[in-house]
């Protein structure tokens, strides 16, 4: 008994707990415990969140390494790739250029 005169109000200062029944510490610890073990709960689903998170950035990896690897090993694959990519930007370029002639002109008009 003479270790929760000691050990109580430690927990107590620390915690906020204004003021306590000595008569009846199992209690209070029953309350701490419940609280500690709804904390760990909580982590442990962290954790478990953080895991799978971790699992399906590591499956995105290996696949764009694979993508990656397999544009390597085919060359045709990368220069068609990049005549596409100037194809798409031309055109780009020609429709702003068409769209800005356009607006050029109405607004001349008005």
């Amino acid at each position: 008994m003479h270790i929760y005169f000691i050990f109580i109000p430690m927990i107590i200062s620390t915690y906020g707990v204004v003021m306590l029944s000595i008569l009846d510490p199992f209690r209070f610890f029953s309350a701490f415990n419940q609280e500690f073990q709804m904390k760990m709960e909580s982590l442990q689903q962290r954790r478990e969140e953080l895991e799978r998170k971790e699992y399906s950035l590591k499956e995105h990896l290996l696949k764009f390494d694979h993508f990656l690897k397999v544009l390597n090993s085919h060359p045709l694959i990368i220069s068609s790739i990049c005549i596409v990519t100037t194809w798409l930007i031309s055109v780009t370029l020609a429709v702003d250029t068409c769209i800005y002639t356009i607006l050029s002109v109405h607004s001349a008009k008005t």
